[in-house]
C-alpha cells in the first residue's frame, strides 16, 4: 500500500500545484458546462436550448449535482468542477494500480504510473484546465475490462453478466463505448439464451430509459444534438486532411459514411470475439485500444480528449508489452506530451495558458492564428501518424499471436 499511496500523494500534490500556481484559464468546455447549469437553474431543458449535451443524460446529472454542491458550500462551480474530475482520475488510477498488479503481479507499475500519469502533463492539463468528463469513461470501461478478464480466467457467467453492466454504464455515460461489444461475444457460445439476453439488457438498458426521457421532452432536439452528433470534422485526420485539400463536399461525404465504416468494424469483431474460445489479457488490452483508437482516427471528427478514453490502457500495455511495443509507445508518449502542451498552450480553445503567463498583443495574434482550423490540423499530423502506427502495430501483434 506504501507505493499506491505514494502515487496518489504525488497525484495530488502535482493537481493542486498546477490549480495554484497555472492561470486560471480553461477550454471552451467549461462556458459551456456553466451554460448547462443556468439553464437547468431556470427550469429550462439544456438538450433543447443548447448544444452542449450530445449524449445520454449522465454527465447532465453530474453537472447539476456540481453546482448544488457548488452553491451549498459557497465555492466556484469550476473549483468543484476541477475537484470532481481530479477525484475521478485519481479513482481511474488505483484501478489502473491494482488492475496491473491483477495482470502482471511480478512487474512493478509505480514508475510507469508516475510518468504516464501522474507527471504526465496530458492527463494534468485534461483535468485541470480542460474539464471534460471523458475520464468517467476510462472509470467504466476499465471495470468492464477487469471483468472480462476476470470472465476469461474463471469462467464465471457473474463476472460476464457484470462486464455488460459496467460496459452500459459507459454507453450510459458516452456513446463511445458501444464499440467495445463485441468482445462479449468472446467464450459465451455455450451458455443458455436466457442468460445472454439478461447480459445484453443489462448492456443497453440504461442508456435506452436515460435517452427515452430525452426523446420524451424533446425528440428533435434528441435526434439533432445526440442521435445525428458527429462531433467535428475537418480538424485531425483524414477529415484534415480533406479540409486542407478544400476537398469539403467530400467531407460531408466521409461524414454520412462513417457509420458504416463502424458497422464494418463492430461486426469483424464480433465474428472475431465469436468464433474465440478465450481471450488472453493482451488481446483484450489490444483490442480495446484498437477500437477506441478507431473513433477518432477513422471516424467524422476529433477532439482532444478523445486520449482519455484509451491512455489507461496504453499504460496497461506498456507494462505487459514487448520491448519493440515499449518502444513505440515511448515515441509516441513524446509525440503526444509536445502536442497536447501546443494545443493547451496556444489554442484559444483550450485555455492557451501561455497567453495569459506572458500577455502581450503579438503572443495573443500568433495563439488567435495556431487556433485555426489548418493549423490545429498541422500541429496534429504527427500524433495522428503515431496512431495510425499504434492500430496497425496492434493489429500485426494481434494476427502474429493468432497464428502462433
Amino acid at each position: 500500500m506504501k507505493k499506491i499511496s505514494f502515487i496518489i500523494g504525488l497525484f495530488l500534490l502535482t493537481r493542486i500545484l498546477f490549480i495554484i500556481f497555472m492561470p486560471h484559464v480553461f477550454s471552451c468546455d467549461v462556458a459551456g458546462w456553466m451554460k448547462v447549469i443556468s439553464v437547468l437553474k431556470n427550469g429550462g431543458n439544456p438538450y433543447k436550448e443548447t448544444t452542449m449535451l450530445n449524449w445520454a443524460p449522465f454527465w447532465m446529472q453530474v453537472l447539476f449535482l456540481i453546482s448544488h454542491i457548488a452553491d451549498w458550500i459557497k465555492i466556484s462551480f469550476i473549483t468543484i468542477l476541477q475537484i470532481t474530475l481530479i477525484i475521478m482520475e485519481g479513482i481511474v488510477l488505483i484501478i489502473v494500480y491494482f488492475l496491473s498488479k491483477n495482470i502482471c503481479p511480478y512487474r512493478d507499475a509505480t514508475k510507469v504510473l508516475i510518468y504516464g500519469a501522474v507527471l504526465n502533463p496530458i492527463s494534468i492539463l485534461l483535468t485541470c484546465q480542460h474539464c471534460n468528463f471523458d475520464i468517467f469513461v476510462a472509470f467504466w470501461v476499465l471495470l468492464f475490462v477487469w471483468m472480462l478478464i476476470e470472465f476469461h480466467k474463471s469462467d464465471a457467467i457473474e463476472n460476464w453478466l457484470m462486464a455488460c453492466f459496467f460496459l452500459g454504464m459507459g454507453i450510459l455515460t458516452k456513446t463511445v463505448p458501444l464499440m467495445l461489444t463485441p468482445l462479449l461475444f468472446a467464450g459465451i457460445k455455450n451458455y443458455k439464451i436466457s442468460t445472454i439476453l439478461f447480459g445484453f439488457i443489462l448492456l443497453f438498458a440504461p442508456v435506452l430509459i436515460g435517452t427515452s426521457v430525452l426523446f420524451a421532452l424533446a425528440p428533435h432536439a434528441y435526434l439533432q444534438n445526440v442521435f445525428l452528433y458527429r462531433s467535428y470534422a475537418g480538424w485531425f485526420g483524414f477529415t484534415g486532411i480533406l479540409t486542407i485539400l478544400n476537398l469539403d463536399s467530400l467531407n460531408n461525404i466521409y461524414r454520412n459514411i462513417s457509420p458504416f465504416l463502424f458497422l464494418g468494424m463492430l461486426i469483424y469483431f464480433s465474428w472475431y470475439c465469436y468464433n474465440t474460445i478465450m481471450l488472453n489479457t493482451y488481446k483484450i488490452i489490444s483490442i480495446v485500444i484498437m477500437l477506441l483508437l478507431f473513433i477518432p482516427l477513422f471516424g467524422p471528427g476529433y477532439a482532444s480528449q478523445y486520449i482519455n478514453w484509451f491512455m489507461p490502457f496504453i499504460l496497461i500495455l506498456f507494462i505487459i508489452a514487448s520491448k519493440p511495443m515499449k518502444s513505440i509507445l515511448k515515441v509516441g508518449y513524446v509525440i503526444a506530451i509536445c502536442t497536447y502542451i501546443t494545443e493547451y498552450g496556444f489554442f484559444i480553445s483550450h485555455g492557451a495558458f501561455i497567453n495569459t503567463l506572458i500577455p502581450s498583443e503579438q503572443l495573443l495574434s500568433f495563439c488567435t492564428f495556431m487556433t485555426t482550423q489548418r493549423m490545429e490540423f498541422i500541429i496534429r499530423i504527427p500524433i495522428f501518424l503515431f496512431y495510425i502506427f499504434l492500430f496497425v502495430s496492434l493489429i500485426k501483434e494481434l494476427n502474429t499471436k493468432v497464428e502462433s
